[in-house]
């Protein structure tokens, strides 16, 4: 099924009992993924973003139970899971971010020198 996130949410929020399923088995998919790389790599928060972020609020509730099932650490801190704001291209939008930041982190390297004021 191709349903866009957006109609998805509709139909999970108007009851549609085959949709809720489908996003309880996204959420326990997720859980099972992003348990392995939180264990892994010890990350302390999980941001969704994209076509998960738009239905981050009806996985939240179910992925947090698998989280706190399947992460070694979650006795003591459970990890927190958020939601992004949309982005229509969160990874033009990231790689773009990272190159602005090393910029920022050195401006006169960028400057030309042969440059007259």
């Amino acid at each position: 099924m191709d349903t866009p996130p957006d109609q998805l949410a509709t139909r999970a929020r108007e009851g549609e009992a085959g949709v809720k399923a489908a996003i309880a088995e996204a959420a326990r998919a997720l859980g099972v993924a992003l348990s392995g790389a939180i264990n892994l790599l010890d990350i302390p928060s999980v941001v969704l973003g994209g076509h998960l972020g738009q239905i981050a609020d009806m996985l939240i509730p179910d992925l947090e139970t698998h989280l706190h099932n399947r992460v070694l650490f979650a006795r003591w801190v459970s990890p927190s899971i958020s939601a992004a704001a949309f982005d229509t291209a969160p990874g033009a939008s990231g790689a773009a971010y990272q190159e602005l930041a090393v910029v920022l982190d050195d401006p006169s390297a960028w400057l030309d020198s042969t440059a007259t004021a």
